[in-house]
């Protein structure tokens, strides 16, 4: 019996091989194989380990151990080339579930090689860290500090804010947003709070009950408040509070009806929530201070100095991102930006749609009434919600016409005189170009009529 069994395993797996497998070449930085691979797709859903279900669309390549002898284990990063369609596709080796730890001894040896590079070729350079803080100590902090880094912390408000959906990992923590407050106060007195923004970020969750019952909600206001009482510490400088991009093939991809989602069902309750932010941002700076808020210092230094932005960010054009394995990506986000490999370059076939980044290339955006100050929204957003860099996320939309509402609204409460006390203009430190005339600050302002 077990004869029988191991040949019709054999004759199972030289059937796979010979009529249902297909070529596709496996590649690993500058090496490449052509290996048959059966292929297929999985959907799964996993427990990310922080309160979140991850769901993972996969297209499956099984290959051969033997038939990649030379590569040695699949590693994340490597490369599997397939025709789809007559058209050539580029998928990479995931590893989905978890984040990256700190990688400290990388990020020494990165800042070694970069700071003799730019010395050598007499070029300036930036660097920069996300993180949460937990495993930031004194010395840690004064590297960053010595180096020039700037910093964005994660950290959502509160206790309970905070913990709600960013549980400590390890059982014997018992609040992850103590140690991440622990870390933001490390920054005290140092050069480096000044480059610091502390970014919280909300989900869905509580929007529902409050469009229903008025409870509840993305607290926008109660986050606002708390950061900014560390601002006003000295252990930063900047505040940006803003929904979490859970469309992301490299986070979750949510269904209508989930209870973290961001839909046109929430928008109701958004719109009220922006508002009291908004209102809560005049009181401040009535009450002689200078709240910090991304999102509506961004929209009112556009208006007040009459900035325009074709594009958000110069992803794929203006910066590259780079894996540990070599891939380059035309966004920091990866996922779908990627753009070739530091062995064999830039591939100027998946750069293509990256290039031409601007408004005029975007229809929707076209007709949109605020298109020369928005700058047309994230163009990841785009490829992984409608696999369409031309075509803008609408929820994207939603919170851009929001913060411009708003921004407006605060510049006819406040007054131009009061916003260019607070925010500067940008280009008051640029050197006049030949030819080039800078338009003055907008003198007056309409007021806006809220629906």
């Amino acid at each position: 019996m077990a004869d029988l069994l191991e040949q019709s395993q054999e004759w199972l797996t030289t059937m796979n091989r010979t009529r249902r497998s297909r070529q596709v070449v496996y590649a690993r930085g500058a090496q490449t194989k052509e290996v048959p691979a059966l292929v297929g797709e999985t959907i799964f859903k996993m427990d990310n380990g922080y309160g979140l279900f991850e769901r993972v669309e996969a297209r499956d390549y099984l290959i051969e151990v033997t038939d990649l002898a030379e590569f040695g284990e699949p590693a994340r990063g490597d490369r599997v080339k397939d025709v789809l369609n007559g058209k050539v596709e580029l998928f990479e080796v995931m590893a989905p579930g978890g984040e990256p730890h700190l990688a400290w001894p990388l990020i020494q040896e990165v800042v070694a090689y970069v700071n003799d590079l730019a010395k050598k070729r007499g070029v300036g350079k930036r660097f920069h860290v996300t993180t949460n803080g937990i495993l930031l100590d004194d010395a840690k902090v004064r590297f960053l500090d010595e180096n020039g880094f700037s910093l964005i912390m994660s950290l959502d408000g509160p206790e309970d804010l905070h913990n709600r959906l960013r549980p400590a990992k390890d059982s014997s923590v018992n609040s992850q947003q103590q140690d991440t407050l622990a870390a933001v106060r490390r920054l005290k007195g140092t050069n480096l709070s000044r480059r610091t923004t502390l970014r919280s970020t909300y989900t869905g969750l509580g929007l529902a009950r409050r469009s229903q019952d008025g409870e509840g909600g993305a607290n926008l206001v109660q986050r606002l408040e708390f950061l900014n009482a560390l601002v006003e510490e000295g252990c930063a400088s900047h505040v940006s509070v803003e929904s979490c991009s859970l469309n992301e093939t490299a986070c979750l991809r949510l269904p209508d009806g989930h209870p973290l989602s961001i839909t046109p069902a929430r928008y109701d309750a958004l719109t009220k929530e922006y508002h009291a932010a908004a209102e809560w941002y005049v009181a401040q700076v009535r009450a002689g201070k200078k709240p910090a808020f991304h999102h509506i210092l961004m929209p009112l230094q556009r208006i007040l100095y009459t900035l325009h932005a074709a594009s958000e960010c110069g992803a794929g054009c203006g910066y590259m991102a780079v894996d540990p394995s070599g891939n380059l990506y035309g966004y920091h986000r990866e996922s779908k930006s990627l753009i070739g490999h530091l062995d064999t370059g830039v591939d100027e076939e998946l750069r293509a749609k990256w290039k031409d980044n601007r408004l005029y290339a975007r229809p929707d955006c076209v007709a949109c009434s605020i298109k020369y100050v928005c700058g047309g929204g994230c163009r990841l957003d785009s490829l992984e919600r409608h696999d369409d860099i031309h075509k803008p996320d609408p929820v994207g939309c939603f919170f851009r016409r929001r913060m411009f509402e708003e921004a407006l609204w605060v510049l006819c409460e406040l007054g131009p005189d009061v916003m260019q006390n607070i925010i500067r203009n940008p280009r008051e430190n640029r050197r006049p170009q030949p030819g080039r005339r800078f338009t003055r600050p907008v003198q007056g302002a309409v007021r806006v009529a809220r629906a």
